[in-house]
């Protein structure tokens, strides 16, 4: 089987030139920057309820921060995806990632039960580390990690990770970690109302398990004592028990492994063809090697992508199809090569880069890597069977990107719409399909007309 989601990366609609040095730019200033941020923003909106109509299985979005480059412009995906959420009913909707060390592992836990409510049940919650200093030093920081200290950063990710599964399962719970005491020892809380409230028989817990119970003090109010807290609860809970499934981008070993031993799925966001078996050993050796983690304990699952258990990994690929009067394939080779320009040097990312086999961006090279998937229909439909050959997938799952910078956006919406009505019904007869799900929740109530 294959799904198919749509994958946006906050990419910027400026022109993009290339100045005397080289480097790959887009025109303008601040100002410029500013408002094509803001066009990004609905633009976000209205693709994924554009992906909703035409068929697509998932919409993802990107976090990041900080960049009047405009290579990437995502601030805040879960709240992007609540607006797609209540003008859609199918789609699913993901991210890549949420980067948990930048934000407080509860509220990020409120916000993504909240989207889950929202979307009567479509949430993939996608986590991450980060990897560009200039967001993970201002971000990080304040929560004890950046990502120049690498070992802290993942240290902070692992943790945070565990208050966010005690957050989305757990009644009542405590958590006493390296960065995070919650809650801190020093809380007074002699509330009255916390006090009966945890002497009702409904309630599963007691009144010594949350609190300790201190003396007067005579300060008054809530402090009027030296009781403090024990436990909190963080809520409300996410529809989808025990929690949404939860994916992250890999690009090291390490993160494979991590991921396929947390019961977590991987996300391939710059892996080749000619290095997808090898990834794919990696994490589902670790998988198997882990018992099969899963949060519903299905047991074990498909190579590659398990369509039925929605379990495993999926890649991204980069799709422009040139076809008659639709598409424009120097317009985006020149955003291409700003979207290479910016990625390259980052790291593991620009290891996998390499590894495509290109010196420089280009359609070309990048077509060459199963990466870029530029031309005609035919071109398309044989790119997705050699990934499949390449990986030995089983069931498939692709993220596309159809945005590319400076594409305006009635361009990406035909090349959705296109590859929607006349390349997905082909992937879906050679692959086959899932029949679609009902609703794990009933669909609200139709909203009012305004005015």
């Amino acid at each position: 089987m294959i799904e198919l989601g749509i994958l946006n990366n906050g990419n910027t609609d400026l022109p993009v030139y290339q100045n005397p040095d080289g480097i790959y730019l887009t025109e303008g200033g601040f100002q410029d920057s500013f408002s094509a941020m803001q066009r990004v923003l609905r633009r976000q909106i209205n693709q994924g309820v554009l992906a909703d109509k035409l068929g697509y299985d998932y919409f993802f979005l990107t976090e990041h921060h900080f960049q009047p480059e405009g290579a990437e412009h995502s601030p805040n995906p879960m709240m992007v995806e609540a607006a797609v959420a209540v003008l859609t009913e199918r789609i699913r909707l993901g991210q890549m990632a949420n980067i948990i060390p930048w934000h407080h592992p509860l509220r990020l836990a409120e916000q993504a039960s909240m989207l889950d409510i929202m979307s009567d049940g479509r949430l993939e919650f996608g986590i991450g580390r980060g990897y560009q200093a200039r967001e993970a030093e201002v971000l990080g920081r304040p929560y004890g990690a950046g990502v120049q200290d690498n070992e802290a950063n993942r240290a902070l990710f692992e943790e945070s990770y565990q208050l966010l599964i005690k957050a989305f399962t757990q009644e009542s719970f405590s958590h006493r970690g390296e960065f995070y005491t919650v809650p801190p020892s020093y809380v007074n809380w002699h509330h009255p109302q916390t006090i009966a409230y945890y002497q009702q028989e409904a309630v599963n817990r007691t009144v010594e398990q949350v609190m300790n119970i201190g003396q007067p003090t005579g300060r008054g109010g809530v402090t009027s004592a030296t009781t403090t807290l024990k436990e909190i609860t963080v809520g409300p809970q996410p529809l989808q028990k025990p929690y949404p499934q939860i994916w992250m981008p890999m690009t090291t070993k390490r993160s494979a492994e991590w991921a396929a031993s947390n019961g977590v799925n991987g996300i391939y966001a710059a892996t080749p063809n000619n290095l997808l078996e090898k990834e794919l050993d990696i994490y589902h050796h670790a998988a198997r090697n882990a018992g099969w983690p899963d949060r519903l304990e299905r047991g074990e699952f498909k190579r590659g992508w398990d369509a039925e258990r929605k379990r495993g990994v999926v890649a991204v690929r980069m799709v422009h199809v040139v076809e008659g009067e639709l598409g424009d394939a120097k317009l985006y080779d020149k955003g291409l090569n700003l979207n290479i320009e910016y990625m390259k040097v980052f790291g593991a990312l620009g290891v996998q880069l390499a590894h495509a086999g290109f010196d420089e961006a280009s359609t070309k090279s990048m077509s060459s890597s199963g990466l870029n998937l530029i031309g005609s229909p035919g071109l398309v439909l044989d790119a997705v069977a050699d990934m499949k050959t390449a990986g030995k997938f089983d069931d498939m799952m692709i993220l596309l990107v159809f945005d590319m910078h400076s594409l305006p956006e009635q361009m990406v919406n035909d090349q959705m719409q296109y590859f929607s009505e006349e390349i997905m019904p082909v992937l879906h007869k050679e692959y086959g399909r899932k029949a679609d799900e009902p609703a794990l929740y009933p669909a609200p109530a139709p909203r009012l007309p305004r005015g």
